[in-house]
């Protein structure tokens, strides 16, 4: 018993009207690379500024990835374009830091005379102001130290033969022994 089924044909994926889908195929040839260029992103004025000024402010690349929802590539692309706008900005963010510490400074050494900081902090601002006031002027803030030592045995060991030297007197005149086996006329090590 054979039953008759009528057949549909399934629908187009890809809907290809007059030019429908077309940068899709374009994309999908072998070897194409897509180009990240912000072109997409630039047509939504506010969300470009947003980027470009967050990309000024210092915002990391991850974080403006995860606020604007972009990729790494389109963010390079912007600051490429952008580099003289982005450099301005965090330059004016500079600026603005810079006096907001200066103001920060001034009132604190007002309050410091008024008497008004308490000792404990005191101390704190003390090492943070010198240690910037080093850094500005051009000195180093850190110093690293290798300290290396031999085995306790050894240096031990050392300092008991030092204690059991043997003292020698020496003349004018007379040569000096060997420091290891005690010689007379042998060279000092």
């Amino acid at each position: 018993m054979e039953m008759d089924i009528p057949t549909q044909q399934q629908p187009d994926l890809i809907p290809f009207g007059q030019d429908e889908g077309r940068e899709l195929l374009v994309f999908a040839e072998p070897g194409r690379v897509p180009r990240h260029t912000g072109e997409r992103v630039a047509r939504d004025r506010e969300r470009y500024e947003g980027i470009v000024a967050a990309l000024g402010e210092g915002m990391s690349r991850r974080q403006v990835m995860r606020t604007f929802k972009v990729g790494q590539h389109t963010i390079e692309m912007i600051e490429e374009r952008e580099a003289r706008l982005v450099a301005t900005l965090r330059d004016r963010m500079a600026n603005r830091f810079r006096r907001a510490s200066v103001h920060a400074l001034e009132r604190f050494e007002e309050e410091l005379a008024a008497g008004n900081v308490p000792p404990a902090t005191q101390w704190v601002a003390a090492a943070t102001f010198l240690d910037k006031s080093i850094l500005l002027s051009g000195g180093a803030t850190s110093r690293h130290e290798v300290v290396s030592q031999g085995p306790q045995e050894a240096l031990a060991d050392r300092f008991a033969a030092m204690k059991a030297a043997r003292v020698v007197e020496i003349g004018a005149g007379e040569a000096a022994p060997d420091s290891e086996s005690g010689v007379e006329g042998g060279e000092s090590r």
